[in-house]
């Protein structure tokens, strides 16, 4: 059976023997062409061309011959590449937090779980070693409101203020949008947005744009974002269990890996919708409530299982959404769930 590690590996080795074939493709030309120079130089004799032909001929095999070893040990090392194992700190102070939950109160639009889901996942992590220090809460209600602008603000905070073995927790409860892609970076042709309090959207390019020039190497980003046509709101490169690709392993050739590590889990594809869901007597968003449930169901389950497990849930209640799983660097979606 191809597993979604086996197809990491053959598309990563594909794109180095392109490049390869276009390395040899080019040294070809330049040894045409540099040959043919030669050949209508009327200024020195044919013995004389027949030896400076020899030694290009020469020099390109040897950079030919550099290429092909440079492509061998980068397949071998390919063929033995493993997924870096995500171990997160028992230090508490490196655990953060930014959560954001927006009823959109007194609007048209007003949903009625989102801040409830920021209090279930603020006590869920508690339990995790995440301090009140450490954990940023953004709601309607808070002093410094969720807004547009404040959203981008304290994301880029929590990014610039984490160093080396830090886990930063990131929750998005509120609406969705789309708009139409404005560089042409995505698949269905279409830019997926977060809405701020003051109806401000927030495209999906700004947060990999802060993601990209703020998060650093042997950081993990976890991100939850229970929000309508969510699948891919971080642009991250690597998708499991893709609903839109028949649960296929896919890969967006146009996103750039991150430099830090980055896992998300959103609520829905980008064709769906997120229900604002009661259940068990409580306002909740209805992916979070499916994570939170499925993490008590299965403890110490892997990350294949826990999207299994909300997909089994939230379709047993009747609803429609189907959970995605994507990251920015390939990971081991059978590893250890570590939230």
């Amino acid at each position: 059976m191809t597993t979604e590690l086996d197809i990491y590996k053959k598309n990563r080795i594909n794109e180095i023997q392109n490049i390869y074939n276009t390395n040899v493709a080019r040294l070809y030309s330049d040894l045409a062409n540099n040959i043919k120079n030669i050949q209508s130089t009327r200024l020195i004799s044919q013995s004389v061309k027949q030896r400076n032909i020899n030694n290009l001929i020469t020099q390109y095999n040897t950079n030919v011959n550099t290429l092909k070893n440079s492509l061998t040990q980068a397949i071998t090392t390919l063929q033995n590449f493993k997924p870096k194992q995500l171990i997160i700190s028992n230090n508490n102070n490196n655990k953060k937090a930014l959560l954001i939950g927006i009823n959109y109160t007194g609007t048209q639009n007003e949903l009625y779980g989102c801040i409830n889901d920021v209090n279930c996942i603020k006590d869920k992590i508690s339990k995790q070693g995440f301090t009140d220090n450490n954990v940023k809460i953004m709601t309607d209600l808070t002093s410094k409101k969720a807004t547009q602008a404040n959203i981008l603000e304290e994301f880029k905070n929590l990014l610039i203020n984490s160093q080396a073995g830090d886990f930063l927790f990131f929750l998005y409860s509120g609406h969705g949008s789309y708009t139409l892609d404005r560089n042409k970076d995505e698949t269905n042709s279409y830019d997926e947005m977060i809405i701020g309090c003051d109806l401000q959207g927030i495209l999906d390019d700004d947060l990999k744009s802060l993601i990209q020039t703020y998060l650093k190497a042997d950081i993990t980003l976890f991100a939850l974002f229970d929000s309508c046509f969510s699948g891919s709101v971080l642009d991250l490169k690597y998708q499991y269990l893709d609903s839109l690709n028949y649960d296929k392993y896919t890969e967006n050739p146009k996103q750039l890996e991150t430099l830090g590590n980055v896992i998300m889990i959103s609520g829905c594809t980008d064709n769906q919708t997120s229900t604002d869901a009661f259940i068990n007597n409580q306002a909740n968003g209805a992916m979070t409530w499916s994570l939170l449930e499925a993490l008590k169901q299965k403890p110490g389950c892997s990350w294949r299982e826990l999207i299994k497990t909300m997909r089994d849930l939230l379709k047993k209640s009747q609803y429609s959404q189907i959970p995605q799983f994507s990251s920015g660097l390939f990971v081991n979606i059978d590893a250890t769930v570590f939230i």
